[in-house]
């Protein structure tokens, strides 16, 4: 390790960050944060959205609840939510950004944009499977084999 450049070993750092840290993470904070929005709906957003029947928005991402206060004028606060609105973002790739903010609610839709986070997440979801679930899989079995293995030998006999 110490003879090696340093971007190897950066790069490997940043390797192992994404597999065991930022992978999992993602993998498992995505349908918290949509059931999430599911069970605790902000019925303003919905609005802002202008929803049709059939259309079903998926919270995929909260900004905020920033405040800034200047001198002795009003407290401006913003915050943002990002939705996935099914079966549209299928379709067009769409992510919503519902901004509310001391003037009201505005919602800016940004195009190819659900593309993209289906397939960081989906990446995520394969990288936390295969360097995390499926080793403690394969030790599992492994020590379930070794057992009976020796349960077997032990009894005397081949099962």
């Amino acid at each position: 390790m110490q003879g090696q450049p340093w971007y190897k070993s950066l790069g490997r750092t940043i390797w192992w960050i994404t597999r065991y840290v930022w992978a999992p993470f993602m993998a498992v904070a995505v349908p918290i944060l949509a059931l999430y929005g599911a069970v605790l709906p902000r019925e303003p957003d919905f609005d802002a959205l202008q929803l049709r029947s059939a259309q079903i928005p998926v919270l995929i991402g909260i900004a905020g609840n920033d405040t800034a206060c200047v001198d002795s004028g009003p407290c401006e606060f913003s915050s943002r939510r990002l939705y996935m609105v099914f079966p549209q973002a299928l379709t067009s790739g769409e992510i919503a950004v519902v901004s509310h903010t001391n003037l009201g609610r505005t919602v800016d839709r940004k195009p190819l944009a659900a593309y993209l986070f289906l397939a960081i997440w989906g990446t995520c979801v394969f990288l936390t499977w295969r360097h995390c679930v499926y080793p403690l899989l394969q030790a599992s079995n492994n020590r379930l084999e070794r057992s009976r293995d020796a349960s077997s030998l032990g009894q005397g006999g081949d099962r």
